[in-house]
């Protein structure tokens, strides 16, 4: 496991400086096309990784029978429900909750031994950096999401701490370059994009070829190889309910100017699944991953060997 995430890292660095060369060179695409493949890319690439929480929900919550699971579905989707009346209730302190909650969930991806300072740092940086060089785009964006008076409220503190937030960045980076060079590149890797690609295809190459890829390596790390198909199907229908939803969503939406439909779409579904999502995977993920040396303890994880059946009922497979 170790080996591949050393991979991947070394994947996104690569993939995250071309992108920023790119950025600052090559002229951006037009608008429709731009959040064609942001939405894409998400839906296909992001959005699976938390279709992924039934494997770990098995484990926590003792799901094994279709009553358990049913009811694992209702809780799951109350939650995600509440966030979405939070964002048409009280659009600023959605916003503010979505930084904070993205933010802290983010941190999880550097591997085991990266201290606290630098996940902050790596954290927040995709959601504050685009800030400095995208400033009036930035806000424009935030204000499609929740509403102009909302993010007049929100932005002028991020921007307040963009400038401290590169210093924070370059601290860690070369903290962290005394103990895993890949880990400091990491967070200058992140740190490049979101100063050099656009506000939204930057968060969507992080959320995607960071976030997204890590979290699916290190669910497959976590059972056992001959149960690795089924957790493909295991995240198979809550994708298939994610994508049904939103097109139903889409369709009863008002007449709205289709960037406003397809950012709120995205960013508001983003935020209701990342509540019961993290909900779900922070507590393996504060125990630690597997890639960490005497970081993972089978016996008491040894349930995530057995992956739960595409249906209600879920079996040992043992």
């Amino acid at each position: 496991m170790k080996h591949t995430i050393e991979r991947h890292g070394q994947l996104f660095i690569g993939v995250a400086f071309v992108a920023a060369v790119t950025g600052i060179l090559v002229p951006r695409m037009s608008p429709p096309a731009e959040l064609l493949l942001i939405g894409a890319l998400i839906v296909l690439t992001g959005v699976p990784h938390g279709a992924l929480d039934t494997v770990f929900a098995r484990t926590r919550y003792d799901l094994t029978s279709w009553q358990r699971w049913m009811g694992f579905a209702l809780v799951y989707c109350g939650v995600a429900s509440s966030v979405v009346l939070l964002w048409l209730y009280s659009p600023t302190l959605f916003l503010i909750g979505f930084l904070i909650l993205s933010g802290a969930h983010f941190s999880g991806d550097p591997t085991h031994g990266t201290s606290v300072l630098s996940r902050i740092a790596y954290g927040g940086a995709i959601l504050i950096l685009p800030s400095l060089r995208f400033g009036a785009e930035f806000e424009h964006l935030l204000g499609v999401l929740v509403g102009t008076d909302a993010a007049a409220r929100v932005v002028p503190w991020i921007g307040a701490m963009a400038a401290l937030w590169v210093c924070l960045l370059v601290f860690s980076a070369l903290r962290e370059w005394r103990r895993s060079r890949r880990t400091a590149l990491e967070l200058v890797a992140v740190g490049a994009i979101a100063l050099c690609v656009p506000p939204l295809l930057s968060f969507t190459l992080f959320f995607c070829a960071m976030h997204s890829a890590r979290h699916i390596l290190r669910t497959f790390s976590v059972v056992e190889p001959r149960a690795r198909k089924g957790v493909a199907a295991a995240g198979l229908l809550p994708m298939i309910g994610v994508v049904v939803i939103g097109a139903l969503l889409w369709r009863i939406s008002n007449a709205q100017a289709i960037e406003t439909k397809v950012i709120q779409l995205l960013f508001v579904g983003l935020a209701a699944l990342t509540v019961p999502h993290m909900a779900i995977v922070e507590p393996f993920r504060m125990r630690g991953w597997p890639e960490g040396p005497g970081n993972f303890d089978p016996d008491k994880d040894a349930a995530l060997a057995a992956v739960p059946d595409v249906g209600v009922s879920v079996t040992s497979q043992s």
